[in-house]
């Protein structure tokens, strides 16, 4: 018998509730839910243009034609400089490859500093986007703050919107997005169409960066159209996001750590967990080979997780794992579990497909979720393909929402197939036990 809950959940006309919804109350509405259901919104439209953004001049625009527009030079900042210029809801406009390191967006170093735009106790809301088509304008890294390192307070960031542009994380930084710990404005930062690259001066063991976004502070994220040159570490490794957050449709080129990985650290970053559900759609992993890690990794989130039409390519060097859910509870990290310990909340693979012949560890290994969802799937590789527990922290129900029975799917191309637990390795008959509705 072959379910096709896809074309089942589409033909239904699920519209789900869950989105807006929070607690237990959302968990339990997220784990009776379809993965064809949850819906990432549409792109909203760019306002009018307020401001040109040139390396050395910027053109406040006053309505049509250009009569009463204004020009002022810039003094080496040009981005912060027209950050400060604006107001809620003006787009940036830039023109070509804009100078400017260590720059500081809502906050940040205290005192008369040529390197950072607030607006006082006004929270920013505003759009960079670039003029030039293929991401040809660029700007210089960034990071994102609430208040200055005197105590004195600011408005932080509500909304930044960074669109057809390139990044570029120079010498004398690490990322192309940062955001310190502490800065828990729970702002939105959308990021699109954008091209991350590092510093062309053999840093970070040649790579030029070590991260494409390292957020600490906690924010929500949508994140789509993202291309990261080969980077260090991690393109996006984000601290307890800070409700929804989407990442759809972005590539890598590589990668020692991983492409995501998601941490909830309750010791050495207090604060609020995260919450709200992540979806990863149409993302491609490739070349993530190195240090140690796994391609896709959440190292806890109590919201809901979505992998949906997610692959994972080797690269000339082998590779590591493909997703990982697990509980970090290291010192000094810290894990926030829920009042029934996990440290994740419901996680839904939807065609999670695979291509590692060199492996250097299990594919797909998830603990502490408070249930997990398998639809289709196809792993290519020469280790386990699914590890359902790490130490003491189990998960909840595990469904496959593929064919009966399980065990003779075909998109089981790996050396092994499911692994409950270290050293106890699934028969087909246990696999099949897996199959939807009767999960244990």
């Amino acid at each position: 018998m072959q379910i096709h809950r896809r074309s089942m959940a589409l033909a239904m006309g699920f519209a789900l509730p869950w989105l807006s919804m929070s607690g237990l109350a959302a968990q339990r509405a997220f784990e009776a839910a379809d993965p064809a259901g949850v819906i990432v919104p549409p792109i909203e439209p760019i306002g009018a243009l307020t401001h040109v953004v040139r390396p050395h001049e910027i053109v406040v625009l006053n309505g049509a034609g250009t009569e009463d527009d204004i020009s002022y030079p810039t003094a080496g900042y040009p981005l912060i400089e027209a950050i400060l210029l604006a107001g809620p809801g003006d787009v940036l406009g830039i023109d070509g490859s804009l100078p400017g390191a260590g720059q500081q967006i809502g906050g940040g170093d205290a005192g008369q500093k040529f390197y950072r735009a607030d607006w006082g106790l006004e929270p920013i809301d505003l759009t960079i986007v670039g003029l030039r088509p293929e991401r040809a304008s660029q700007i210089t890294s960034f990071s994102l703050h609430l208040g200055r390192n005197d105590g004195q307070p600011t408005g932080g960031v509500s909304r930044i919107r960074i669109q057809n542009l390139t990044i570029l994380s120079p010498s004398s930084d690490t990322q192309c997005i940062g955001v310190p710990i502490g800065a828990d404005t729970g702002g939105l930062v959308q990021v699109y169409d954008v091209d991350f690259k590092g510093a062309q001066d053999g840093s970070f063991d040649g790579l030029g960066y070590k991260w494409g976004i390292r957020a600490m502070g906690r924010m929500r994220w949508d994140i789509r159209g993202v291309h990261a040159a080969p980077v260090q570490e991690h393109v996006f490794y984000l601290d307890s996001p800070a409700g929804n957050s989407y990442f759809v449709d972005c590539t890598m080129e590589g990668s020692w750590r991983t492409m995501v990985q998601i941490v909830n650290r309750r010791t050495d970053n207090p604060g609020t967990t995260g919450y709200g559900t992540l979806v990863f759609e149409n993302m491609t992993a490739y070349n993530v080979f190195g240090e140690g890690g796994y391609a896709f990794t959440i190292a806890g989130h109590l919201g809901g997780v979505i992998f949906r039409d997610c692959r994972v390519i080797e690269g000339p060097n082998g590779s590591q794992g493909a997703l990982v859910v697990w509980v970090d509870d290291s010192e000094p990290h810290g894990a926030h579990l829920d009042g029934d310990g996990f440290a994740t909340g419901p996680v839904i693979l939807d065609n999670f497909r695979v291509y590692a012949p060199n492996a250097d560890r299990s594919h797909v290994s998830i603990s502490g979720a408070r249930s997990v969802h398998i639809d289709e799937f196809h792993i290519i590789g020469n280790q386990m393909a699914f590890r359902f527990r790490q130490k003491e922290y189990p998960n909840g129900k595990i469904r496959f929402l593929v064919q009966d029975p399980v065990s003779s799917y075909p998109g089981f191309a790996a050396a092994r197939k499911v692994q409950w637990s270290p050293g106890v390795d699934l028969s087909d008959a246990e696999i099949d036990s897996l199959w939807w509705p009767q999960g244990p």
